[in-house]
């Protein structure tokens, strides 16, 4: 059978956009089905739009405004309706890869293309070649009957616009106001280069004590500051996420608590806090990474592939030294917790602090302290 989470439309459509009253009936329907009889998905049901739709949050957020979700596609991608301020909102496709685009002016014209196995989603509308195979057979006819009853029509409207250029319109009007409000902010970061640099190299240190602590607290704020950073310009969720100082060879990471896989947060924010975290933009600091000369793996879409930190020139949290090998950290350590591939990590006795190192080769690369994952 499908899964199907009627009870997701009330709280994932945005206020004001209302549910039509086809989509939690059609959710029913589905919910009798054998999976793959009518197409492929891994769920009917709606959630608000994704931080990561656009690289601003700001953009993201906005975006979230006017779409509704209502089906997720195998590989990541949803189906929403998008209120683009015509007499009815249209379908669109939010790729998982960051490609949007309009499928049909209304939901009726999606749903009943659906049904005859031409909604323009290869993997709802299967093909013939899969009717061949050992699969559920088809029950599209079923669906487009049971359609039937409920007296859809496609509505006459206007061409609904392109939903890819809309995304960049408001990426692009976004931008300039960000930049206009940047430019009205009073500085905090400190003029002299000097300040910053000396206290860049005291950041193992002084961030351990400030983990925990949400980007609105002033004292979080003019810690950033003394760093060279100004959270009040950070655009979106992938800079949150590396705070790079490359010229000084550290970076800082925020993420909302419940993100990664430490229960004892996710447990603590239920869904209502955390909507009121996302809407406050309230993220934690999980960690500071100290960095060798070298380009890391995975930095994310905020920075170019292969960007290059500087060698971080202070001490490194628990005496740890780029000179260290595997064998010099057990020694001086004891056995680490997990041993995975390029990386090892250690946690405190209270398992409140977690120590990992990734190694460049011999040596060690990085030494990032943080919040443990469990």
């Amino acid at each position: 059978m499908y899964h199907v989470d009627v009870a997701s439309f009330a709280t994932g459509f945005p206020p004001g956009m209302s549910v039509p009253p086809v989509l939690p009936a059609l959710g029913r329907w589905l919910a009798e089905q054998p999976y793959g009889s009518v197409g492929y998905f891994n769920t009917f049901s709606s959630e608000p739009s994704d931080e990561y739709v656009t690289p601003l949050e700001d953009a993201s957020l906005a975006v979230r405004e006017r779409v509704g979700i209502f089906l997720t596609l195998p590989e990541g991608s949803q189906l929403a309706l998008w209120d683009h301020g015509g007499p009815a909102p249209a379908v669109v496709n939010i790729d998982s890869e960051g490609e949007y685009r309009t499928l049909t002016d209304s939901l009726e014209a999606f749903l009943l293309g659906w049904g005859d196995r031409a909604c323009g989603v290869w993997e709802l509308n299967r093909d013939d070649e899969d009717d061949e195979e050992d699969r559920e057979p088809s029950r599209h006819a079923d669906l487009a009957a049971w359609l039937r009853t409920q007296g859809l029509v496609v509505p006459e409207v206007p061409p609904a616009p392109d939903f890819g250029a809309w995304i960049d319109e408001v990426t692009e009007r976004t931008e300039r106001d960000r930049v206009a409000r940047i430019a009205a902010l009073p500085p905090i970061v400190p003029a002299d280069p000097a300040l910053t640099a000396a206290a860049a190299l005291t950041v193992a240190a002084t961030a351990e004590p400030m983990l925990g602590r949400f980007t609105d607290e002033p004292e979080i704020v003019a810690y950033c500051a003394s760093l060279g950073i100004d959270l009040r310009t950070v655009p979106g969720p992938d800079e949150f996420r590396s705070l790079a100082r490359f010229d000084a060879g550290f970076e800082l990471e925020f993420a909302y608590p419940w993100e990664y896989r430490n229960q004892t947060l996710k447990t603590r924010y239920t869904p209502s806090l955390r909507t009121e975290f996302e809407d406050a933009r309230r993220r934690m600091l999980w960690s500071v990474t100290m960095h060798n000369a070298w380009a890391p793996p995975g930095l994310g879409r905020a920075h170019p592939y292969g960007s290059r930190f500087r060698a971080f020139d202070g001490p490194l949290p628990w005496g740890v030294t780029f000179s260290d090998t595997r064998e010099s950290l057990a020694a001086r350590l004891g056995p680490p917790v997990t041993d995975v591939g390029a990386r090892q990590h250690w946690l405190t006795p209270d398992r409140n602090r977690a120590l990992l190192v990734h190694y460049d080769g011999d040596t060690v690369g990085s030494v990032r302290i943080g919040i443990p994952p469990n």
